[in-house]
């Protein structure tokens, strides 16, 4: 199980600043990958639309 606080450790890392600044590339890598995955980090489920 990820720390809840260390969002680094979540494969994803959906708070990093470049993700941030450009969420797309990572949402399209989460889509093709896992779209539907259990983010530790903030305690719930990711679903891609």
């Amino acid at each position: 199980m990820t720390s809840l606080t260390n969002p680094e450790k979540d494969r994803y890392n959906l708070t990093a600043p470049e993700v941030f600044a450009n969420p797309y590339p990572t949402y399209r890598r989460i889509l093709q990958q896992e779209p539907v995955y259990w983010n530790d980090f903030l305690g719930g489920w990711y679903l891609g639309c």
